[in-house]
């Protein structure tokens, strides 16, 4: 081809990855939004303890009874993750059929 049958090249504007797809984001109610953001909270901190009981523990700080504390504490980790996941995700549930 010659020069002058050449066309120039348009750059083309990149497009949001939502669009070109056609999904909307789900739309989350204050509300749910702000228990979920409770639980993860109350997950975190749990989890922490958690790490601070067990760190008392390899220091031998509960004596004889350590694994018996640390396997409660695990044990209570597991059930408080346990709920706060449940509740998270029934809070969004709830919210979405009162619309």
């Amino acid at each position: 081809m010659g020069e002058d049958k050449q066309k120039p090249i348009v750059p083309v504007p990149p497009t949001p990855p939502a669009v070109v797809r056609g999904v909307e984001k789900k739309q989350v109610s204050a509300t749910a939004r702000a228990i979920r953001t409770t639980c993860a909270w109350v997950v975190i901190i749990s989890a922490a303890l958690f790490a601070f009981v067990a760190i008392l523990g390899i220091w031998g700080v509960f004596g004889t009874s350590t694994g018996d504390v640390v396997g409660k504490s695990l044990g209570s980790l597991f059930v408080i993750g346990f709920a706060s996941g449940v509740i998270a995700i029934v809070s969004s549930l709830i919210a979405d059929s009162r619309r």
